[in-house]
């Protein structure tokens, strides 16, 4: 079994491979690495920097990550508080890690959430399905 850092290095050179390809996946990916890495005493303004650029490759790709699935989850800069479909409940190393899937939207059932999501890119890595009515609370 690979370690962490084993995972990491990996997932920096699949975010440097995508970047050079023109897949905006690659860029989310680095971010998400620098994000990680942000020390714990480290200045909020390092934090926030990195935050607002995820929020807007996030934003500005939301189509290309979500896929099919795209129309029934919240963007980061406007967020559907009511009844998102899909939420990242976790990054590591530097891709969506956990991710929550719910829907009470009529015409778009849970079936057709997974249906979606299990072709999504921002989906490729995933290692924990979380499936629910409500809004996700960590337990």
């Amino acid at each position: 079994m690979s370690s962490d850092a084993d995972v990491v290095a990996e997932r920096a050179v699949l975010g440097d491979r995508l970047q050079q390809q023109g897949d905006p996946q690659g860029e989310l990916i680095q971010l998400q690495l620098a994000l990680e890495q942000v020390a714990e005493g480290a200045p909020a303004v390092r934090r926030r920097a990195i935050e607002s650029r995820l929020v807007a490759v996030l934003d500005a790709n939301h189509d290309a990550f979500y896929g099919e699935l795209a129309p029934h989850v919240t963007r980061r800069s406007s967020p559907d508080l009511f009844d998102p479909a899909c939420e990242i409940v976790r990054w590591h190393a530097g891709v969506a890690d956990t991710i929550w899937l719910q829907t009470r939207r009529r015409g778009f059932g849970l079936a057709d959430a997974y249906r979606a999501l299990r072709t999504a890119p921002i989906a490729r890595f995933v290692r924990r399905l979380e499936i629910g009515l409500g809004h996700y609370q960590e337990l």
